[in-house]
């Protein structure tokens, strides 16, 4: 009989160790909507916390990752314990570095640096993304998969949040929040020493980083389009009535039609 091909043997290893990780520890979970500054706090986790540490926009059978579909029938299905952390982002910022890190998906096209000028830019943000995605995941993931409603209660002034339900502990906290204060609370949540938290992933590092910019300094954002972003729950939930201020607001009262862009 012939051997198993080594990385055959390395795959089956690797499942069965994440598993027994699984019951050894309770998981922590980066589960978040995508572009609130998540990569730096999982790679942090990695480095500090001793049992499995998993990165996901959502919990599903399904999901693509493997690990993401074992942690669902842990969590989830067997309902073992689990420490769930997510992030908050002004939705506005987020929306436009989302659509930036997503081009070629939202738009069925590649991004080519100096292909599209801010306008041409601006008329496929507003067509192409899918600008409910941050006011409604929170129901759509945590409430549904977790069973955890963070509308239930007013959200604290300094940002930060616990949450418990059964088998699940949940953390959320506002992306905008300084590196050491994000750190603390993880630690805290975690029972860890104190995290160091360096900054990845940043648009601003990215080949799309000069129209980025651009866009942000140069494309008036609708006024009708802020104002149905301030005035989501999502929005008065996390940030309330008096941060209306977003840093790429630009607004021009002769954009508040809709279909202005």
């Amino acid at each position: 009989m012939g051997r198993f091909p080594v990385n055959v043997l390395r795959r089956a290893w690797r499942h069965v160790r994440f598993r027994w990780m699984l019951r050894r520890y309770p998981p922590a979970v980066v589960l978040q909507m995508g572009k609130v500054g998540s990569t730096a706090l999982y790679r942090a986790l990695r480095q500090a916390y001793p049992g499995v540490v998993v990165h996901a926009h959502n919990l599903r059978p399904k999901y693509p990752s493997w690990k993401v579909r074992a942690l669902y029938r842990h969590g989830i299905v067997q309902e073992r314990s689990m420490n769930v952390i997510s992030l908050t982002r002004k939705p506005v910022v987020r929306n436009i570095s989302a659509f930036f890190e997503n081009f070629e998906r939202f738009t069925g096209e590649p991004f080519e640096a100096g292909r599209f000028t801010t306008e041409e830019l601006g008329r496929r943000f507003m067509e192409h993304y899918r600008h409910e995605e941050p006011l409604v995941w929170f129901d759509d993931v945590i409430k549904h998969r977790l069973g955890i409603d963070v509308y239930a209660e007013p959200f604290p002034d300094d940002g930060v949040a616990t949450y418990r339900r059964e088998n699940v502990a949940l953390l959320v906290m506002r992306s905008e929040l300084p590196n050491a204060v994000k750190a603390e609370a993880v630690a805290r949540f975690l029972g860890l020493s104190p995290l160091a938290l360096h900054e990845v992933n940043r648009s601003v590092d990215k080949p799309y980083a000069e129209a980025y910019r651009q866009f942000k300094k140069r494309m008036p954002i609708p006024t009708w389009y802020q104002d149905r972003m301030h005035r989501s729950r999502y929005y008065q939930h996390f940030y309330g009535e008096a941060a209306t201020g977003e840093v790429v607001e630009n607004t021009h009262e002769d954009h508040r039609r809709e279909g202005a862009w």
